[in-house]
Formats: C-alpha cells, sequence, structure tokens
C-alpha cells in the first residue's frame, strides 16, 4: 500500500514537473519567436532606414546638382561682367557665394533626414567637388576669355589706328601729288610765268610748313618727305628759269630769320614785297624781323599792312599785338589779342600773350583765367604755371602758388628760376630752411648765378647761422662783384658779427649802386660813421 502511494505520488510528481516544463517551454518558444519577431521589426526598420537614407542622399545630390547647374548658368550669364571687374575680385565673391549657399542647404538637408556622421561627410565631400570642378572651369574659361577679349580690343584699336594713319597718309599724298602735278602742267604750259608758280607753290609750303595748321599735318608732313622734296626739285627747276621771284625771296628771308639774321633777312622780305606787293606772309616775317631789331613803328606799319591784304589773317594780329605789348601800348595790344583769339579759339601764344597783358595792367584775376585757359589747352605749357604762380604769389596766394611752381618742376626739373621763386615764397611763409634746400638746387643747376647765393644768405641769416650766410654772399661777389643785393647782405652779416665800420661800408656800396633800402640801415646804424 505503501509503494502504491509512493508510487502515485511519484508519478503525480513528476506529472506536475512535465507540466510546469512543459509551461517553462512555452513561455520560453513564445519569447523566442517574440524575439524572432523584433528581430525581423528591427530589420524591417534598417531596411528602411537604409532606404530613406538612400532616399534622401539622392534627393540632395540631385538638389545639389541642380543648384551647380543654376550656379554655372548665372556665372555664364555675367561672365562679361567678371571680365570688368576683374578674375580676383570676382573668383572670391562667387567662392565664398557658392560655399555659403551650397553648405546652407546641404546642412539644412542632412540635418533633417541624416543623422550619421558618416553620411554628412560623404554628402559634403560629393557637394564641394562639383564646385571645385566649375570654379576651376570658371578660371579657366575667364583667362581663355580675358586674354581673347584683349588681344581682340588691342587688335581693333590697332586697326582703327592703322585705318586713320593710312586714310590721312593717302589724303595727304593725293593733295600733294595733285597739287604737284597741276605745278608741272603749269611749268609745262607757261615756261614763261614761272614767277606765279613759284607762288602757288609757296602757298602750298606756307599752309604745310610755316602756318602749322595743326600737329597732325605737321606730322604727316615728316612722314612724306618725299612729296615734299618734289615739291623742291619743282621749286629749284622754276629758280633755274626765274631766279628773282617774290617766293625765292620769301624763302630766303625766313631762312635768315631763321638763323637771327634779321638785317639779311628784311633785305630778302623787301625784294619779295617789290616783286609781289599782296605778298602778305613777306609782311608779317619783315615784321618780325623789325620786331627783334626793335623797329617797333616800322613793324607795326608791316602789320598793318598784312592786316588790310587778309583780314582774317590771326598771325599778322597776333605780331602787331607783341608789338604794342613791347611799346607799353597795352590796351591796343589786348585788342589785338582778342582778334587772334577770335580768329582762332585754340590760339595758345594769343591767350598766353594776353596774359601777360593783363598782368601788367594788374588785371590778376584776368591774367590768372588766360592763363588758365592756355593750360587746359595745353596741360605741359610750363611758363604758364610758372605765370600763374608769380600773380598767385603777388596776391599772397602763397600755398596755389607753390603748387604751380610744384607743377612747374615737375615738368622741368631743370628749371632755375621755378626753385629760386618758389624758394623766396617759402621765405615769406617763415619756412626758412626749406627756401635754403630750393636755393640750394637753383645754385646746383647754376653756379654761375649769384642770385641764389644771396637769396641763400638771407635765409641763413634768418635761422642765424652767419657762417654759411657769409660763405654765400662771397660767393655771389665773387661771381659778380657790383651786386648791390650782395653787399646790402654783407652789410647785415658784419653788423651780426658787430663789425660796425664794415657793415657801413657794405651798405653804402649797396646805396651806391643803386639798393635804395640800404639807406634805412645807414640812417639806424651809421649815422656817425
Amino acid at each position: 500500500m505503501k509503494f502504491i502511494l509512493l508510487f502515485l505520488f511519484f508519478l503525480s510528481s513528476s506529472l506536475l514537473l512535465a507540466d510546469t516544463l512543459q509551461d517553462s517551454v512555452s513561455r520560453t518558444e513564445m519569447e523566442i519567436l517574440k524575439l524572432n519577431q523584433e528581430i525581423q521589426q528591427i530589420k524591417k526598420n534598417q531596411e528602411f532606414q537604409v532606404k530613406l537614407y538612400q532616399s534622401s542622399y539622392e534627393k540632395m545630390e540631385s538638389e545639389l546638382e541642380n543648384v551647380i547647374w543654376a550656379a554655372t548658368i548665372i556665372i555664364t550669364i555675367i561672365a562679361g561682367f567678371i571680365t570688368f571687374l576683374g578674375y580676383k575680385f570676382m573668383k572670391d565673391t562667387i567662392n565664398d557665394f557658392l560655399n555659403e549657399r551650397v553648405a546652407k542647404i546641404a546642412r539644412k538637408s542632412i540635418n533633417t533626414n541624416i543623422k550619421g556622421d558618416w553620411f554628412k561627410d560623404i554628402v559634403n565631400e560629393k557637394a564641394q567637388d562639383p564646385i571645385n570642378i566649375a570654379l576651376e572651369s570658371l578660371k579657366i574659361s575667364f583667362e581663355k576669355k580675358s586674354k581673347k577679349l584683349i588681344e581682340e580690343e588691342r587688335e581693333r584699336i590697332q586697326r582703327i589706328h592703322e585705318e586713320a594713319v593710312e586714310k590721312l597718309k593717302d589724303d595727304f599724298e593725293k593733295e600733294s601729288r595733285t597739287l604737284i602735278e597741276e605745278g608741272k602742267v603749269i611749268i609745262e604750259k607757261h615756261d614763261r610765268d614761272a614767277k606765279s608758280i613759284i607762288s602757288e607753290l609757296v602757298k602750298i609750303k606756307e599752309k604745310l610748313m610755316i602756318e602749322g595748321i595743326d600737329e597732325k599735318t605737321e606730322g604727316l608732313i615728316s612722314e612724306n618727305k618725299k612729296l615734299l622734296k618734289d615739291i623742291e626739285i619743282t621749286s629749284e627747276k622754276t629758280k633755274k628759269e626765274d631766279k628773282h621771284t617774290a617766293a625765292d625771296w620769301f624763302l630766303k628771308g625766313y631762312a635768315a630769320l631763321e638763323k637771327n639774321d634779321y638785317i639779311e633777312s628784311i633785305e630778302d622780305f623787301n625784294q619779295a614785297i617789290s616783286l609781289d606787293s599782296k605778298f602778305g606772309q613777306a609782311f608779317i616775317g619783315r615784321g618780325v624781323a623789325k620786331l627783334k631789331l626793335r623797329k617797333y613803328e616800322e613793324a607795326i606799319e608791316d602789320y598793318n599792312e598784312a592786316i588790310m591784304l587778309d583780314s582774317e589773317n590771326r598771325k599778322a594780329f597776333y605780331g602787331r599785338a607783341l608789338v604794342r605789348k613791347e611799346l607799353e601800348k597795352y590796351e591796343e595790344a589786348i585788342e589785338d589779342y582778342n582778334d587772334a583769339i577770335r580768329l582762332d579759339s585754340e590760339y595758345i601764344k594769343a591767350f598766353f600773350g594776353r596774359a601777360l597783358v593783363k598782368y601788367e595792367l594788374k588785371k590778376y584775376e584776368e591774367a590768372i583765367e588766360d592763363f588758365d585757359e592756355v593750360i587746359r589747352l595745353d596741360s605741359e605749357y610750363i611758363k604758364a604755371f610758372f605765370g600763374r604762380g608769380l600773380i598767385k604769389a603777388e596776391l599772397g596766394k602763397y600755398k596755389e602758388a607753390i603748387e604751380d611752381f610744384d607743377e612747374v618742376i615737375r615738368l622741368d626739373s631743370e628749371y632755375i628760376k621755378a626753385f629760386t621763386v618758389r624758394g623766396l615764397i617759402k621765405v615769406e611763409l617763415g619756412k626758412n630752411e626749406e627756401s635754403i634746400l630750393d636755393f640750394n638746387e637753383a645754385i646746383k643747376l647754376d653756379s654761375e648765378d649769384a642770385i641764389p647765393y644771396v637769396y641763400n644768405a638771407s635765409s641763413y641769416l634768418k635761422i642765424d647761422k652767419v657762417q654759411e650766410a657769409e660763405e654765400n654772399v662771397k660767393k655771389a661777389l665773387e661771381i659778380d662783384s657790383s651786386y648791390d643785393a650782395a653787399y646790402y647782405n654783407l652789410g647785415l652779416i658784419r653788423n651780426k658779427q658787430g663789425r660796425i665800420e664794415e657793415a657801413c661800408s657794405a651798405w653804402k656800396k649797396a646805396l651806391d649802386l643803386g639798393f635804395k633800402e640800404a639807406q634805412k640801415e645807414l640812417d639806424e646804424f651809421c649815422a656817425d660813421s
């Protein structure tokens, strides 16, 4: 009985244990199945995430390509604009713009759809590559287009220049040949009428050589010496037939005038006028020679005659104005200058001459206006800057005056008077040390001019450098022993040294030579002498 009970107990325990084990196995299987489902879900999620990543990458890559294409199109459109601004400036600007724009788009899209740092690096790398390629391509394209544009522009300008020169040359050659041919025909048909032929040829030469209508014509003359030589040959042939034409005497007189042989030139112009009483240029030439010889009234008569023959001849009015200026008939001179300018509104010499006359009349502002016009017509007309500087200094406009003299020196670094006058202005401004530099420069350019030495001595005295002042005065007196201002400054030096008797002697010498300012020093320091 006990055995049976024991067996039943064992059996029930076994069954209970089996049920318990079965339940445990079932739960384990369920957990395994659940885990398998979770694994499958994780796999699906991973596959979805990968697809999502791939989709985001492809979308980003597409957007980047669109941006790059858009940038390329925009860059192509503004290539002409880039040409003017320059590659270096535009390269930096475009690079910064594209990098910033692409980076902004890339960051926005990547941060929204992509979480992995490794994937961001790949996208950024892929985004940067097309930009670098585009910029490199742009650089190469820009260099090629720039070189091409520059070369095309250079060729265009060269072509225009050559065409213009060729056209002027052809026109000149055609006109000259026509005139020569006409001269030859006249010579052949009228062997005995050589005088009229030479007169025509001379008018041609006056137009091309003497009048010098403009610089372009003068340039063409120098380029066409052969044609002018043909004219000379024709003239020589005619001379053999008649050695006493008015034109021959005029050319001879003009040559003598250029050699400064004024008496001979007058005789030659006399011969020309005796053969042709209406030869206006001969009257002007003779007027110039008489002006040089200071036969002013006779010169005016010649210019009057030239104006009667041709009231549109600007040179006749200009020449008469020069004579009237020398005679101090300033108002009449201005009238003549006005007529010369009326006939030629760009007659630089007339503006300059009128400015000088207005300066003599103390019409300083009007004179400055004329000098301004001269400078406007010729920005390198040194004498206009010099004259305007003198007037401004006289008006007390020292700063503006110095600017004009600076310009004179810039245009001609050996213009001695500009250094001297600028030094004097600096003395007036109390800039004695700077004035010494200008006087020294003038001395360096011409060591035999006594004037800068005296001015230098005066400046040295004002800064109490007596020894240097004395050296400069002695040098001035070595050059010119009768220089009154040098003796006056020597007196100042001796007075400063306490050598009163020598100072008085120097001032007395200066006064005897005409330096009236020395009288004041004599009255003050030498009353007992």
